[in-house]
């Protein structure tokens, strides 16, 4: 058997499955989608963030586990909680209401737009903070088109440069509600704010790699903040950053269960018991 991590990445993990080095080839969510390769046997995911459709979606067979296909170590442990860096320290205003998105701003499709415009018309205190991405023109692309498109908003959503880890797991604790890209979400930043118990806002999508977040909730045993439509995302993001009751409630249920997203000896059983299983029938 040979698992590649990731396919399409770049020219070398593309090619490589195609010398078929191995009776089975098998992949996952190191890429989050269908390689379109004959070469590859199986993509394995989960119950957890897959659809009644999700075979349609794969040329590979799909193999659904009961858990997430992560093994992930805790990332809180490398913060204590006296060196978490404070708001002034990013230059940001502690009495607004912050809203962050820390996803790769290569996934900020336009209609993510009209949510970052939504919400801070309904919250006058609130802000949206980015982190630049390292190609400085991908950034820019992004903040020229807010600025055309809601020049009236575009003062209160803030561009940070890329932080250090330590900066960056400061800054969730900071976040009053996390904000879930569209249709390409957050996977290891969605563990990230779950282990410092941040609240996150998403609106699922029909397929894998926009549904991650409501994963990590449905392992967590929790409803979360998973809404049906735009209109249930800017809600439940602004009364997330306002109605301390409800976040309280949500950060709670956080805090008493995020250790179920890591260091999951079961999903590594799972692993075993596929690889043992595909191997026996070669």
């Amino acid at each position: 058997i040979v698992y590649h991590w990731e396919v399409g990445t770049d020219s070398q993990n593309y090619f490589l499955p195609f010398f078929k080095l191995a009776p089975v080839q098998c992949t996952s969510i190191g890429w989050p989608d269908t390689t379109g390769m004959s070469t590859i046997d199986y993509f394995i995911s989960s119950d957890l963030i897959e659809t009644d459709e999700s075979d349609n979606h794969y040329t590979e067979k799909l193999v659904k586990f009961k858990k997430l296909p992560f093994n992930i170590n805790n990332p809180s442990s490398k913060i204590s909680e006296n060196k978490i860096k404070t708001l002034e320290h990013f230059g940001l205003d502690k009495d607004k209401n912050l809203y962050l998105c820390c996803q790769n701003i290569r996934k900020i499709q336009p209609d993510f737009d009209i949510l970052v415009s939504e919400i801070l018309n309904k919250d006058r205190n609130g802000i949206i903070v980015f982190v630049k991405n390292g190609a400085k023109n991908i950034s820019e692309l992004l903040k020229l088109r807010i600025r055309v498109k809601y020049p009236e908003i575009y003062s209160r959503i803030i561009f940070l440069e890329e932080l250090k880890y330590d900066e960056y797991l400061s800054l969730l604790t900071h976040a009053k509600v996390i904000l879930d890209t569209l249709y390409f979400g957050g996977a290891n930043t969605s563990y990230e704010a779950f282990a410092m118990n941040a609240p996150i806002v998403t609106l699922p999508w029909t397929h894998e790699r926009g549904r991650y977040t409501l994963g990590c909730y449905k392992q967590m045993g929790i409803d979360g903040l998973v809404a049906n439509s735009f209109e249930e995302y800017i809600d439940l993001a602004v009364k997330t950053a306002n109605d301390k009751d409800f976040r309280d409630n949500i950060v709670k249920q956080i805090s008493e269960n995020n250790h179920k997203l890591f260091n999951d000896k079961e999903v590594i059983q799972e692993y075993i018991d596929f690889f043992e299983s595909v191997a026996r029938n070669v």
